[in-house]
């Protein structure tokens, strides 16, 4: 009797040591040993960004590298019946630069299944504000992205999942430009007109690139019946003359303007 009181003990032992590794191995996201196959979960959390205990999440299975970002996505527990796209999405709101990995609607079950190859360039992007870190991934409902113009449309976290780690994904045939400035960052720039349209100012965009150098100010008329355009000594309508020089400002000027 002793004997067999020991023997299952010890299978109780195992049997939770087992359960224990199970449930290890599911909430433990990255590289499968020295491959280049690596495992992502994604859970749903709630307002204060915990995790749902017996919520809806989800497994990702991604290569670290390649010519395109191939994946395999299972989701669980979700809404039935509801389309769901997958992303990569890059702080800040509303993640300007997103990209749509793939597309699937849940089944009666509430599972979804995604597995795609897509042309993504290296993870994360320069432009993202986690690039020193890495790159966010999540499940989110297709009417709250606009894949065309890779930005979220709406904010309903509730029915989402999110990443339980940072991932990173190196492109073989496929490097981002490099950053030329800190995204809102503005600066003065020639517009290559003439005149007062010569200054400009340019501002970096969220992918951290130059944009438009554009004019301070608009041309404005010269003419001899707004004289004090034709004796301030500037090229107020950006033709390069100035003053009496430029034919608009030909005739009389008024004595009350007077000329220096």
């Amino acid at each position: 009797m002793k004997k067999l009181l020991k023997s299952i003990s010890i299978l109780s032992l195992v049997v939770a040591f087992i359960i224990a590794i199970s449930a290890q191995a599911k909430i433990n996201s990255g590289k499968a040993g020295n491959s280049h196959i690596a495992h992502l979960y994604l859970y749903e959390k709630d307002a204060d960004w915990n995790i749902v205990k017996h919520g809806a999440w989800g497994k990702m299975k991604y290569n670290l590298l390649g010519s395109s970002f191939d994946f395999v996505f299972n989701g669980h527990n979700l809404q039935k019946g509801k389309d769901y796209t997958l992303i990569y999405y890059p702080d800040p709101w509303p993640g300007k630069g997103l990209i749509c990995l793939g597309s699937a609607e849940s089944n009666k079950g509430g599972n979804v299944h995604i597995n795609e190859s897509v042309d993504t360039c290296d993870l994360p992007a320069p432009y993202d504000e986690n690039y020193n870190n890495g790159a966010k991934i999540w499940l989110v409902l297709s009417s709250d992205v606009d894949c065309q113009n890779h930005r979220m449309t709406a904010w309903n976290p509730m029915e989402y999942l999110f990443e339980y780690q940072l991932i990173t994904f190196e492109d073989t045939d496929c490097d981002w430009p490099a950053k030329e400035c800190e995204p809102g960052q503005k600066e003065e720039c020639d517009t290559g007109l003439l005149g007062i349209c010569a200054l400009g100012t340019k501002t970096c965009s969220s992918e951290g690139v130059w944009g438009e150098c554009i004019q301070n100010k608009e041309a404005e008329v010269e003419s001899s019946e707004v004289p004090e355009h034709c004796v301030d000594q500037l090229d107020n309508d950006c033709d390069g003359l100035i003053d009496m020089e430029d034919p608009g400002c030909e005739g009389p000027v008024p004595l009350s303007v007077g000329i220096i």
